[in-house]
């Protein structure tokens, strides 16, 4: 009973420091994308832009009273699945070596910033640490590792492709590395596709077609303008294919975000999402079904690809959302009690100070990247070690293609993954220390 009691304790004051952030800010860090996700699970209908899962993970944990609950909800699976990863790659068993390491975690890495959102993104990075964990797994908890992959899949439209595409890079790796079975390997694989069939079969039942989502085009054309991409397309083509859009060539915005979002962008100009529906796909063809236009497409996704992988900023999207916006206005209606609180935090009034964060986390890692190359030097990293930092490198590889193919260029969207690089070094480096502890210590004895 007493190690029940200390389980439970450990879980209690793990949740609570990962959920510490929330507090210091007087609420969990909301966003325009938080108001979708409610929208959508109160009003039981499907987004135009996102999935409905996360909605109804926060209205389900929030007991329909006060969405600190869901930030105690998400902060608990953070901190459980950072314990797991912990005891499975660590020497690190007893509860306060543990409790420490997540502490430093939390100090070292930015996972505490993309815990504390109320968004789907922290459970990115979770994601490739269940990954990880399911590799190295030999006992029953496979499956939930497995049940844990499928739910976070339909959380957001990317990560059941990061599932996929990082997949496949592993039945490469499988032939050099032990680590990454084929069997476990194809069964991930599986868990992408059932994440994605729950997703279709969400927009089945809601509007009666199977698909991802109803808005796709208009992300893929705004990364088109992004990369510069659609600019070439319509000089190319306006004076055959006639496209309202031709009318906007020479004051497209230059972040895709802004051809999606923008209340002046060409989009809205021209009638919205779905007035533009038609042309959008209609350019997509063109772009991506004419054979000359591949080597361009193929150059730009490596080249952006390669840009995502080091956008990384804790405070992206952690703006001031005034009374007006339309989150505060959702807080209003489904959370009254939380009114007062969201309407003055340390987000609200800007007091963050996200350039020293910053600049701690870049210290951090450059100290952590030093001790790792002079451990791989000295050949004190083990292959399972070497293995685990190249799965790690190639997650955020994948992840920042996915992002920067389908959607746009955005520190938060690399950022979400990006701390798992350091954590896991956190732990090699944390488990170096433990060995050697242990060694002196058996020769005291």
């Amino acid at each position: 009973m007493a190690i029940k009691h200390s389980n439970i304790l450990l879980a209690i004051a793990g949740s609570l420091a990962v959920a510490s952030l929330s507090f210091y800010n007087g609420f969990p860090f909301i966003t325009g994308d938080t108001a979708s996700y409610l929208n959508g699970a109160w009003e039981r209908t499907v987004p135009y832009e996102r999935p409905v899962f996360y909605g109804w993970f926060l209205t389900i944990t929030s007991l329909h009273y006060t969405l600190w609950f869901s930030l105690l909800a998400q902060c608990f699976i953070v901190f459980w699945t950072l314990k797991q990863a912990i005891c499975e790659f660590t020497s690190l068993k007893n509860r306060k070596s543990v409790f420490t390491a997540l502490v430093l975690t939390l100090l070292c890495t930015q996972v505490g910033w993309e815990a504390n959102k109320l968004l789907p993104d922290v459970y990115a990075g979770l994601a490739i640490l269940l990954v990880l964990l399911y590799f190295s797994a030999t006992s029953k908890i496979q499956a939930l590792y497995l049940f844990l992959l499928i739910i976070i899949g339909t959380f957001h439209n990317t990560h059941f492709v990061v599932y996929f595409l990082l997949a496949i890079s592993l039945l490469f790796l499988s032939i050099w590395s032990p680590l990454f079975s084929r069997k476990k390997t194809s069964i991930l694989i599986l868990i992408s596709f059932v994440s994605l069939g729950l997703v279709g079969l969400s927009n089945q039942i809601d509007h009666g077609k199977f698909e991802l989502g109803r808005s796709t085009e208009v992300f893929l054309v705004g990364q088109a303008a992004e990369s510069g991409l659609l600019y070439g397309l319509l000089c190319k083509e306006c004076d055959t294919k006639k496209w309202e859009l031709c009318r906007y060539k020479d004051s497209l915005p230059l972040r895709g975000w802004q051809y999606v979002w923008n209340q002046s962008s060409p989009v809205e100009k021209l009638g919205g999402w779905n007035a533009m529906r038609i042309e959008h796909r209609d350019i997509l063809s063109t772009l991506y079904g004419t054979p000359r236009n591949w080597p361009k497409l193929a150059i730009s996704s490596l080249f952006r690809a390669m840009t995502m992988s080091f956008q990384v900023d804790a405070g992206d999207a952690i703006f001031s959302y005034g009374p007006q916006t339309n989150i505060q206005q959702s807080i209003k209606k489904y959370y009254p009690i939380d009114i007062a609180a969201a309407g003055w935090t340390k987000q609200l009034l800007q007091t963050l100070s996200f350039s020293f964060f910053n600049s701690w986390y870049f210290l951090i890692n450059s100290a952590l990247l030093i001790a790792l190359l002079w451990l791989w030097k000295t050949s004190k990293l083990s292959s399972l070690e070497i293995n685990r930092i190249i799965f790690c490198l190639l997650a955020i590889f994948i992840n920042s293609w996915t992002v920067a193919q389908f959607a746009n260029i955005s520190d938060r969207l690399n950022t979400r993954v990006f701390w798992i690089l350091p954590f896991i070094g956190l732990l090699i480096l944390l488990d170096k220390r433990e060995s050697i502890r242990n060694v002196k210590t058996r020769k005291l004895l």
